[in-house]
């Protein structure tokens, strides 16, 4: 099989459009999002947060869910302290451990930005992604994602499923 070939099959096809679609919606998101100062991360983790059981969950998940590295959370657990959105509490199980918590007011700012982050995903999404074709995409990726954490230790790292307050569940969030 040539080169030419070997990059022209579906799974590069469809990974290319997803990587293109995520960038294109990622910045229409950041653009909305930074008048109310939370770029797209720091509001996946208030929405992780405010999805939880008393707003909080162990910082070693948050950063699972979200995607980002332990010292990645920790760098943006900082700026989200500094706005006084979140806080750290240690965990009384586990000495090294520490949970994330959503305060009062950054659950006050994520009920702020949320209608403009639905309203962004709907104006970038619903035009060129008709809902059960949505669906359809979504059911798969998440056959992805699971799929992929049972497939052992080459395995991506996986987010956990996060919904919108207002939208269909596909999923369920932690309570640790």
């Amino acid at each position: 099989m040539t080169q030419s070939e070997q990059l022209d099959c579906p799974e590069i096809a469809f990974w290319q459009a997803l990587s293109h679609a995520h960038a294109t919606v990622l910045t229409a998101l950041e653009q909305e999002l930074e008048q109310g100062s939370v770029t797209p991360i720091g509001l996946e983790v208030l929405r992780t947060l405010g999805a939880c059981t008393n707003r909080q969950m162990r910082m070693a998940d948050v950063a699972k869910t979200v995607g980002l590295s332990r010292s990645g959370l920790t760098r943006l657990m900082d700026r989200l302290q500094r706005h006084g959105w979140v806080e750290r509490r240690h965990c009384p199980d586990d000495g090294r451990g520490a949970f994330a918590v959503l305060t009062d007011c950054g659950q006050h700012t994520l009920d702020r930005v949320l209608p403009t982050y639905r309203a962004t995903l709907e104006r970038c999404l619903s035009p060129a992604v008709h809902h059960g074709d949505m669906e359809a995409v979504t059911d798969a990726l998440i056959r992805l994602r699971v799929d992929s954490r049972s497939s052992g230790r080459n395995a991506p790292r996986q987010l956990e499923h996060r919904t919108v307050p207002g939208t269909v569940e596909r999923g369920q969030a932690h309570d640790k």
